[in-house]
């Protein structure tokens, strides 16, 4: 049964973290929490009683992997009380276990590129423990333990730095390390508890906290895929003259809109080489102020492989520089152009620009708190920026620097 539940657990955490496309990776210091929590723990085997009451506190430090998935250490630390009956949950006892948890709103809502204010995890996860007997008569024991825990979290502070959690449990004592006399786990070898934990959020690196620099951000969801042509309407000579018309006409309007938007593209780099050339003109007329006169468009290029728009990790740098300009001029905006190559038809190609453009911009909001109000985006669409058509496959991304 034990292997089962490990081979399903397994399966469970390779096929969620298979469907979370990592778009941003955090460095092993980044993402760290430190929770302390108190409450009360009795066993399972009874109804709950005031007199049955255990205090009980937790330690816990934990990694947060991507926003659906984290992995920490948990320590418990059990105070018994002579009001208990004599079974082996009386005595004093710490458990130390590894806990594997899921964020279900991220895992099923989604990463929205920013922190909820109210979120549901669960973690389970299994370890070691160690009761302290009280009786000379009965040994101490070692013992291989189970956790299972719902935390009902509300987070505050600035970008939710700081979390308070309530957070019932379920722990059980699976198997003796020192006696052999040891039969199947039953409830009066389990025990319920119920603990109020306040949890600090911290080592991003970016200058905010959780989740800033947490991997696989809200996906862009993938669109449908385009119905396949009517095979009445293939065979063009079976149409009729008012549908060939049409069917001409829309051909027609197809080919201007690419068209405009070619043009449009070719008058924005335009505008940008008028402007350059400007900016150095006045350089050259004024050497005396050239050094503190600064360039009013800085424009970087973000790449992306064929038909995606995900952002590979070869442009990361390229992100972070737009970062450390919007940092370095609070005054600073944003535009980023989506393109794509002439490959596929106009729709499509039009929807994966927008799509580019946002996951810039989702990336630029999730890993470097940058505020979306800085940030525009549009998608132009299918243009031959360069003469290679992989080149096309960019977001030209222009920050206005202001004066």
């Amino acid at each position: 049964m034990r292997l089962i539940s490990l081979l399903f657990l397994s399966f469970f955490m390779w096929g969620s973290l298979a469907a979370q496309r990592e778009t941003y990776a955090p460095r092993f210091w980044q993402n760290w929490s430190l929770t302390l929590a108190g409450g009360v723990q009795q066993s399972a085997a009874y109804s709950p009683t005031a007199s049955l009451l255990r205090p009980m506190g937790e330690l816990d430090l934990a990694k947060q992997l991507t926003p659906a998935f984290s992995l920490g250490l948990s320590a418990d630390f059990l105070k018994g009380t002579d009001q208990v009956l004599p079974l082996r949950t009386r005595f004093n006892r710490t458990t130390a276990h590894l806990m594997f948890g899921v964020n279900l709103m991220n895992l099923f809502a989604g990463f929205p590129g920013r922190v909820r204010r109210f979120e549901v995890e669960v973690r389970i996860g299994g370890g070691w423990g160690h009761c302290f007997s009280d009786v000379v008569t009965i040994p101490d024991d070692d013992f291989l333990s189970g956790k299972a825990q719902l935390a009902f979290n509300v987070n505050v502070g600035r970008n939710g730095a700081w979390t308070i959690g309530f957070r019932p449990s379920l722990s059980a004592q699976l198997h003796s390390l020192s006696r052999k006399d040891e039969g199947s786990p039953g409830l009066e070898r389990m025990d319920l508890a119920t603990t109020l934990g306040i949890t600090y959020h911290f080592g991003n690196g970016h200058g905010g906290h959780r989740p800033a620099a947490v991997t696989g951000f809200a996906p862009i969801q993938p669109q449908p895929p385009i119905p396949p042509v009517d095979p009445s309407l293939q065979n063009v000579e079976s149409l009729s003259a008012e549908e060939r018309a049409r069917l001409a006409a829309t051909d027609r309007l197809t080919q201007a809109l690419d068209e405009a938007r070619a043009v449009e593209a070719r008058l924005r780099t335009q505008l940008a080489a008028a402007q350059r050339a400007d900016s150095l003109r006045q350089r050259e007329e004024h050497p005396d102020a050239s050094a503190a006169v600064e360039r009013r468009i800085q424009e970087v290029f973000i790449s992306f492989e064929a038909g995606s728009a995900t952002i590979a990790s070869s442009q990361f740098a390229q992100v972070e520089r737009l970062a450390m300009l919007l940092r370095q001029h609070p005054r600073a905006r944003l535009l980023v152009s989506g393109y794509a190559s002439q490959d596929g038809g106009a729709k499509v190609n039009l929807r994966l620009a927008r799509q580019r453009a946002a996951a810039v911009k989702s990336l630029l909001v999730a890993a470097y708190a940058v505020r979306p109000d800085r940030v525009t985006t549009q998608g132009v669409g299918r243009v031959r920026l360069f003469s290679d058509p992989e080149w096309n496959r960019v977001c030209l991304c222009q920050v206005m620097l202001g004066e």
